[in-house]
């Protein structure tokens, strides 16, 4: 069984990581030979395990999510008895990691908000669960004579990096009486408010949309902490969107302000949080219809926005007055002297808030990815489409716009 990461081409920089997977091993065993030694379960003794294999995987930005179905030995367990532990140089010990419950239909098992119920296992590991954990915290490789007598059932899960064959490991162990206390890292903490307010504080930065409080996902501050190597300044105006249609004799258009959203459930664990969002889009006259809803995934270092656009009718292919849709991010002052690059064009170029004759003459082919670095952090962006027809199409391309002037949908003016 195989699942898999992205692999790292080598024009990306800061080790960034997009493209190929990661795979994904799984064995189960029964016999524990060893004692657990140490003062108790509780207590989570550093154990000094022999190694088999050494960690050789060197990615640390990746996460990993193992189906239910593929850890089949352990099904029917109660989460409350399992830990995914590893051996590192602190012993082989519980690292951080979470399993979020999925109900039949594929919805999840929602912990705060609305929409709180219990799955029908009733907290147990079944076949569409999703353990999620971060690669960084992987180990070595060590002999079941390593793992505690008090665990009747574990899985070894291997992780190996189909560029350079680096290969790590994890541990799925389902005790008998108490297991051992969990974990007290936490890479990603959501906080959504009643005045709409939504923040998120990860590893490695601070987003919030307290600028534009009716959508909840609009980033309007982002922040990258000086100890993660950010300023600690805001460098962001705000996300925007834009949306035009075009159909017989009428034109619709759309932006950021006729969209909102709200988080109606979440789940908040130590290395994500998945959020369910109620959508509203203005129509005409004051009056505002429901969208489907839509889901985020927020990990420490990043996050997934998977979006489902449906219309119920062909619109107009006029090449003069095509139907459009943006999504991008406008920068704010702090950006000033940061640097732009993609998977298109390898040397980056800077943005100083009027357009350059590099940045005249940047390749606008849809990108695989693109990134924005300097003194007050980077990111990096991916819009995936599940369309090769989409992908191909020469309307399909980046937008980018480096200009200073004001205009109407900026929070921050001259930005």
């Amino acid at each position: 069984m195989a699942i898999g990461l992205p692999k790292r081409p080598s024009s990306v920089k800061q080790g960034f990581a997009v493209g190929a997977r990661l795979a994904i091993a799984v064995s189960a065993g029964a016999a524990f030979l060893a004692v657990w030694p140490g003062p108790g379960p509780l207590a989570a003794p550093v154990v000094r395990a022999a190694v088999l294999e050494g960690k050789t995987l060197e990615r640390e930005e990746d996460h990993l999510v193992v189906v239910g179905h593929q850890l089949r030995a352990l099904q029917g367990v109660p989460l409350s008895k399992l830990r995914l532990l590893a051996q590192t140089s602190k012993g082989f010990r519980v690292i951080p990691y979470q399993v979020d419950e999925r109900r039949d239909n594929g919805d999840y098992v929602w912990e705060f908000g609305e929409d709180i119920e219990q799955d029908r296992d009733r907290g147990k590991l079944d076949y569409n669960d999703e353990l999620v954990f971060c690669v960084r915290d992987s180990g070595d490789r060590v002999p079941r004579s390593a793992w505690p007598q008090d665990a009747d059932r574990g899985m070894e899960i291997e992780i190996k990096d189909p560029v350079d064959g680096g290969k790590s490991w994890v541990y799925l162990l389902a005790y008998r009486g108490t297991p051992p206390a969990q974990s007290t890292t936490d890479n990603i903490d959501i906080e959504v408010r009643e005045d709409g307010l939504t923040r998120f504080r990860g590893r490695n930065y601070r987003i919030d949309n307290s600028r534009s409080p009716y959508a909840a996902f609009r980033t309007t501050n982002f922040i990258v902490p000086p100890e993660r190597g950010g300023s600690g300044r805001n460098w962001v105006d705000a996300t925007q969107l834009r949306v035009s249609v075009n159909y017989l004799f009428f034109e619709v258009e759309r932006r950021t302000d006729d969209v909102r959203i709200k988080v109606k459930s979440w789940i908040d664990g130590p290395v994500r949080v998945i959020c369910n969002n109620s959508v509203e889009v203005y129509l005409v006259l004051g009056i505002w219809v429901s969208a489907s809803d839509s889901r985020c995934l927020v990990y420490g270092n990043g996050s997934e926005l998977p979006t489902t656009v449906t219309c119920p009718i062909n619109l107009d292919d006029d090449e003069d007055e095509p139907s459009l849709y943006w999504l991008y991010l406008d920068l704010g002052p702090a950006a000033d002297g940061m640097q732009f690059y993609n998977s298109h064009n390898p040397n980056p170029v800077t943005i100083d808030g009027r357009m350059g004759p590099e940045e005249k003459a940047l390749d606008r082919s849809y990108p695989s990815w693109n990134v924005v670095m300097g003194k007050p952090g980077a990111v990096i962006t991916r819009l995936l489409l599940n369309d090769e027809r989409l992908r191909a199409g020469k309307r399909n391309a980046l937008f980018y716009d480096d200009d200073a002037n004001p205009t109407t949908v900026e929070l921050c003016p001259a930005t």
